[in-house]
C-alpha cells in the first residue's frame, strides 16, 4: 500500500543542506505555513515554491532529532484556539531566508475557532528523513511561539546531568550552577580547609589547618608520608627570645624525630641530604646529625652570616648548600715609601722613618678587634618545623 501523506525536501530544501553539510554551516527552520490546498489534498512536489493555498504562517516551536530514529527530525507548530474557521491538508517549513525548504500533506483537519462555539489548540507536526540531521538549526523568537504540554512535562523531566546526591561535607565545599528557571544545572565539591586540634594521621584532604602550626599540606614520598607545615624547612632570623609553636632554634639544640610536629620536618632533612654523622658534625654549618636515640641535633648558627650559594672566590668551586666558610681579608697591601711617617689609630701614635737606601716596604703594629665585621645586629636565628 503506497504512503498517501508524507513530507519531503523540496529542490531548494535539498540543496541548502547539502550546502551547509559541505561547508559546516547551518539550514536555520524559521516558520511552518498551514493551508487548506484548494479544497484537495495536494501531492508535495520537489519543485514546489509555496503551498497551494496557504492560510496561516507563524513561527517553529521545536525541531528535535527524534528520538526513535536519529535520522529524523521532527519539527512542531502550535496553533492557538483563537485561530482557525478553515481546512489543514498542506503544511510547509520556510528557512529564515523565507524560502520553502519542505512541503507535506496532512489528512484533512479542520481547525475551528472560539467564536464558532468550539475551539481547540492544534499542533502540527511535519517528521524529516534526513542524511545529516546535524546541520538543521531552530530560529525562534520565543516571545511568539507556544508549547505543548508534552514538551512542557519533557522538558520538565529532562535529565539535567547532575548526579543526584547530598554534596558538600566537613572539608568539602559545594558548587552549585543554577540556570534562569531555577534549574541545577552544575554540582560539584572542593576541597576546603578544615581546623584540627591535632595532626591527623590519615589523609582527610590535601590541606588542612592545624592549631598552633598553620597550615599543613599531605606529602607522600620515599622518607615522609602525612601532613606538615607549608613552610616547613624555611630558615629565617628573628627577635624572638623562645621558639614559637611552629619554629625550632638553630642553636645546636635536639628535637625528638618521633614526635608528631617534628616528623615532617626529619623528613625534609632527609629529602634534602642535611643528615651527617655526628663525627662530620661542625658548628656553623647547615647540617643535622644524630644525637642519639630519636633525638636530631640542629645546625648552631651562632655568630655566623648568612650569604646565597654561589662560587667560593679562592677555590673557583661551587659553594656548597649549608657548607661553612672561615672569614677573610681579600688579598692587598699597604706600600710605604722611604721618609718619616706618623700613623695615628685611635689614641696611639707610631712614627716610622726610612732612609733612601731603606727597604720600600714596611710594616705595621697589629690593631682592631678579633675579627672582621660590619655594623650589624644580633637575630636569633630559626628554622620553620
Amino acid at each position: 500500500m503506497s504512503q498517501t501523506f508524507f513530507a519531503i525536501l523540496t529542490a531548494i530544501g535539498e540543496a541548502k543542506h547539502q550546502n551547509a553539510a559541505l561547508l559546516g554551516q547551518k539550514v536555520e527552520y524559521a516558520t511552518m505555513a498551514v493551508g487548506d490546498g484548494n479544497g484537495e489534498v495536494p501531492m508535495p512536489k520537489r519543485d514546489q515554491l509555496r503551498l497551494v493555498n496557504e492560510l496561516r504562517s507563524a513561527p517553529i516551536n521545536t525541531a528535535e532529532i527524534d528520538p526513535a530514529n536519529p535520522s529524523q527530525i521532527i519539527i512542531e507548530q502550535v496553533i492557538p484556539e483563537t485561530v482557525g474557521g478553515w481546512w489543514i491538508r498542506e503544511a510547509g517549513i520556510r528557512d529564515l531566508d523565507g524560502d520553502l525548504i519542505a512541503v507535506a500533506n496532512i489528512p484533512p483537519t479542520y481547525k475551528p475557532q472560539m467564536a464558532e462555539g468550539s475551539g481547540r489548540t492544534q499542533v502540527i507536526r511535519i517528521v524529516l528523513l534526513l542524511t545529516d540531521v546535524s546541520v538543521v538549526s531552530l530560529k525562534i523568537d520565543p516571545a511568539v511561539v507556544l508549547a505543548t504540554r508534552k514538551y512542557a512535562d519533557d522538558l520538565f523531566n529532562r535529565p539535567s546531568g547532575v548526579t543526584a546526591g547530598r554534596y558538600g561535607s566537613k572539608s568539602k565545599y559545594p558548587i552549585i550552577e543554577v540556570n534562569a528557571r531555577g534549574a541545577v544545572t552544575y554540582a560539584a565539591e572542593i576541597e576546603t580547609v578544615s581546623v584540627w586540634d591535632q595532626i591527623p594521621t590519615e589523609n582527610i584532604g590535601d590541606i588542612i589547618f592545624v592549631k598552633g602550626l598553620g597550615e599543613m599540606w599531605w606529602v607522600a614520598n620515599q622518607f615522609f608520608t602525612g601532613y606538615r607545615t607549608k613552610l616547613c624547612g624555611l630558615p629565617y632570623q628573628t627577635l624572638d627570645r623562645v621558639d614559637r609553636s611552629y619554629t625550632i632554634a638553630l642553636d645546636g639544640g635536639v628535637f625528638d624525630r618521633s614526635l608528631p610536629k617534628f616528623k615532617g620536618l626529619y623528613g625534609w632533612i632527609q629529602e634534602n641530604n642535611l643528615l651527617v654523622p655526628a663525627a662530620n658534625y661542625k658548628d656553623g654549618e647547615g647540617f643535622f646529625c644524630p644525637a642519639g636515640g630519636t633525638f636530631i641535633k640542629t645546625p648552631n648558627q651562632d655568630n655566623m652570616f648568612w650569604r646565597n650559594k654561589g662560587t667560593d672566590a679562592d677555590t673557583a668551586n661551587a659553594r656548597v648548600i649549608g657548607g661553612k666558610q672561615a672569614d677573610a681579608y681579600r688579598e692587598h697591601s699597604h706600600r710605604l715609601k722611604g721618609g718619616t711617617y706618623q700613623l695615628t689609630v685611635g689614641s696611639t701614635h707610631a712614627s716610622a722613618t726610612w732612609g733612601s737606601s731603606a727597604p720600600l716596604f714596611g710594616n705595621t703594629s697589629p690593631e682592631g678587634g678579633s675579627e672582621t665585621r660590619p655594623i650589624n645586629i644580633a637575630l636569633a636565628p630559626r628554622l620553620h618545623v
